[in-house]
């Protein structure tokens, strides 16, 4: 595979590899194909001339009379292609010549063919009369300038070929230039989009696919140029959306707290004043009052604590999760011990957080893990794997469980799935907790089963992968 080379260089290659294959095979077969029609053609010419004298040389054989050979041997003589002529008699002694000692040199006695320097084309043909045999006529063709015709046309070849080859490989890349110039400007333009210049077009220069490509590639451009800002016009009213409203859940919660501070010190003076007249019923009515009181400042805290995760964060930087556990198990240690409970964690990385936000998720996690336990003592586990460029966090406990009807209500604001009588509390811890892990760009989610237990994980993006 070509990794790394752009199309135009493979097209470049690919075609100049075939007609270099092609100019190869020219400059191969057509030679040799030239070469053999010739011999041929001087096999055929040879036999022709040798059978024509041979017929000629009848009747000086049988009167023997050699004398007559010269004007026999003066027409094919005449062809300066002749290399020799040689008559034999029935006994194969040489009875007539024609340049005897270059016949002997072709060794004009051996099989037709060439001969061993390859010079010359010799054959042989028997002189008969009536059947009967009255010697041989051998002839012998020079191959001189059927050598230096081959070497002319295989020079001519090599020339065609590399002309071929020349001009193959100048069209092939003015073709490939012309096929791969608009794919070009489009590669050009899917990188500026790439980098988030989303005004880029390109112009279409033909009429073909490459130019329904960038028609296409521009409707694209536009709609991500359109949809981008509508995203950021719905990013900017979500920010503001959610500016006020933790504006106004803080307000809210610190506006609250100073009435509901003057009824709590309301109902303790009427109690410890007016106690003895108001009777027990009233007592109990004060009880109430107080305990109301007590549990609205309980919720306006969780909500003001709420709404400062996205907007009173800390800094952001390394954190040992391990050390960061150990701070929370520290804050619960009283529950701990009372209820002879087990926290065990091993090998936690270090990761880029809010380390005081990430110690809110691990204690309020560790005080659900507590709090919703069954008669036995709890068990808590804390695990890290590392998964998908991030790490992701467990904690597991073997208590009452959870429904699977609300695996999901259970993260949202003011949520619970008891009375405040069976497990106190606001519902606001998991709903902070998960609020916490998106401010990260984290997940969180649960599983569990009504009396199994449940594992709460979350996910904090590693930066380093």
């Amino acid at each position: 595979m070509m990794y790394g080379v752009g199309i135009r260089a493979k097209l470049t290659l690919m075609t100049s590899v075939l007609i270099a294959a092609i100019s190869l095979f020219i400059f191969v077969y057509f030679p040799g194909e030239f070469e053999e029609r010739a011999m041929d053609a001087t096999a055929e010419k040879a036999r022709t001339v040798a059978e024509m004298t041979a017929f000629g040389a009848e009747p000086m054989l049988v009167f023997g009379d050699p004398l007559t050979a010269q004007d026999l041997f003066a027409g094919p003589a005449a062809d300066e292609d002749l290399a020799y002529l040689v008559l034999t008699d029935a006994r194969g002694d040489v009875f007539a010549a024609h340049q005897l000692d270059d016949a002997e040199n072709a060794g004009f006695r051996a099989d037709d063919g060439e001969s061993n320097d390859g010079m010359v084309y010799r054959v042989s043909v028997p002189v008969e009369r009536s059947g009967a045999a009255l010697g041989h006529l051998h002839l012998g063709l020079s191959l001189h300038t059927q050598r230096a015709s081959t070497t002319a046309g295989r020079r001519a070849v090599a020339i065609v070929s590399l002309v071929v080859f020349a001009l193959g490989i100048a069209a092939v890349f003015l073709v490939a230039s012309f096929i791969t110039r608009p794919l070009a400007d489009i590669v050009h333009a899917v990188e500026g989009v790439a980098g988030g210049d989303l005004s880029q077009r390109v112009t279409p220069s033909t009429s073909d696919e490459l130019g329904e490509l960038a028609g296409s590639f521009n409707r694209m451009a536009a709609r991500l140029e359109t949809t981008r800002g509508e995203l950021q016009t719905a990013n900017r009213e979500l920010g503001r959306s959610n500016t006020e409203l933790e504006q106004f859940a803080y307000i809210a919660s610190h506006d609250l707290k100073e009435p509901l501070r003057t009824i709590a010190n309301c109902t303790q003076l009427l109690e410890r004043r007016y106690g003895d007249v108001v009777g027990d019923d009233g007592k109990q009515f004060i009880a109430y009052a107080s305990d109301g009181a007590k549990r609205m400042r309980a919720l306006l805290d969780s909500l003001l604590e709420y709404s400062r995760v996205g907007s009173h964060g800390g800094d952001i930087a390394t954190t040992d999760v391990g050390a960061v556990v150990e701070q929370a198990t520290e804050s619960l240690a009283t529950v701990i011990e009372e209820s002879g409970a087990t926290v065990s964690y091993h090998d936690l990385p270090e990761v880029v957080t809010d380390a005081a936000q990430l110690a809110q998720v691990f204690l309020n996690l560790l005080t659900n893990a507590l709090k919703f336990r069954r008669d036995e003592a709890p068990r808590v586990s804390i695990r890290a794997t590392r998964r998908d460029g991030a790490w992701e966090f467990a904690v597991q406990d073997w208590g009452i469980g959870i429904e699977s009807a609300y695996l999901e209500r259970i993260f949202i604001a003011f949520q619970r799935l008891h009375t405040h009588e069976e497990y106190p509390g606001v519902g606001m811890g998991l709903a902070i907790c998960k609020k916490i892990v998106e401010r990260h760009g984290g997940e969180m989610w649960v599983e569990s089963e009504a009396g199994s237990g449940s594992t709460f994980s979350f996910t904090v993006p590693d930066p380093t992968s």
